[in-house]
């Protein structure tokens, strides 16, 4: 009938039987007596032992829930299975050139910065539109000079290819809003170990003056899926070859309770339920009401409901008084009328 009794049948079963010959123990019936004899001191032993485990159990918890925080991502059902999928890629798969597809808010980037906070390595994170310019990325030839005249010149590494030479990790938000002519720059960052500086600008034109990628460097795209929902257009062929795909999952119902939950305080479980629903149900509106505009409407854009206008909400919850938002007390909040 009880479970954790059941599970020390089997251990002090076994364990008498790996010391005992086949002789000693005749039957099922000697072997619940000596079980029955062993229970009190044993029980005392497993409990102690069950304390000690729950306890490392809830610490571990603890830091795992501050390391989300860190960097902007709440451990829920889906989050912590995007991550495991994502550390079983880079470490058994040994993947380096990453593009994370998957909608607003899902978690994309914070789920690189939570790896790579647990793995303490340095990322730098780039937000990219079609006004990004490879200079911007790659670096730029600036002058030196004493505050009176021009010394010469030198190149100023930009953050992508810093990072690329010092195994830096880098995240590339809205990776297939670069131009055509800037994925085909990464791309060749991305094929070639050994480049010459005079690539990038119009100095050092020597063979001495070459670039190696460090064996550490990752790079991780993230996006938007393409189609005329998200307005983004899909990568170049070739660089898509370079790049593995790592679709992430949308999250569901109980993973927005659980993010609600977490943020809010504990007694504001009505209020998390309304907004939730107020929230999925505002969704699936915009969404019916945009499948009768042009994706390039400016009305359009305006109409995509996300996750992170579900967030916005809860985080001007945070801002006022959480207490007024208590139990019933929600329904009569002007934030919320």
């Amino acid at each position: 009938e009880n479970p954790s009794s059941i599970s020390l049948f089997h251990l002090l079963c076994g364990e008498e039987v790996s010391r005992s010959s086949p002789q000693q123990i005749d039957d099922v019936a000697k072997l619940e007596q000596i079980v029955a004899s062993q229970l009190p001191s044993a029980e005392k032993t497993i409990s102690a032992i069950l304390d000690k485990r729950n306890k490392v159990s809830k610490g571990r918890e603890r830091k795992l829930e501050e390391r989300g925080n860190a960097v902007g991502l709440v451990l829920t059902a889906t989050t912590r299975r995007n991550i495991e999928r994502m550390q079983k890629i880079i470490t058994e798969g040994g993947k380096r050139f990453l593009c994370l597809e998957g909608e607003t808010g899902v978690g994309k980037t914070a789920t690189v910065m939570y790896i790579a906070e647990a793995a303490g390595v340095k990322t730098t994170r780039i937000n990219c539109s079609a006004a990004t310019s490879p200079q911007q990325l790659f670096g730029r030839t600036v002058s030196k000079n004493d505050g009176k005249s021009i010394l010469g010149f030198q190149f100023e590494f930009g953050p992508l290819l810093d990072a690329w030479q010092k195994g830096y990790w880098v995240v590339l938000d809205e990776f297939n809003l670069l131009r055509p002519s800037v994925q085909q720059q990464i791309e060749q960052l991305l094929r070639e170990e050994i480049l010459p500086l005079h690539n990038f600008c119009n100095m050092g034109g020597d063979n001495n003056n070459l670039l190696h990628r460090s064996s550490t460097f990752c790079l991780f795209a993230t996006q938007n899926p393409s189609g005329e929902k998200y307005q983004r257009v899909t990568l170049d062929s070739n660089l898509s070859t370079l790049l593995y795909k790592v679709p992430f999952e949308s999250l569901s119902k109980d993973d927005l309770l659980s993010i609600g939950h977490k943020k809010l305080l504990p007694n504001s479980k009505p209020l998390v339920d309304f907004l939730v629903d107020w929230h999925l149900d505002l969704r699936d509106f915009c969404s019916t009401l945009q499948k009768s505009l042009s994706p390039n409407s400016p009305e359009f854009s305006m109409l995509e409901i996300t996750v992170r206008d579900y967030l916005s909400v809860i985080q001007a919850i945070q801002y006022l008084d959480p207490k007024t938002f208590s139990g019933e007390k929600f329904k009569t909040s002007p934030l919320l009328s």
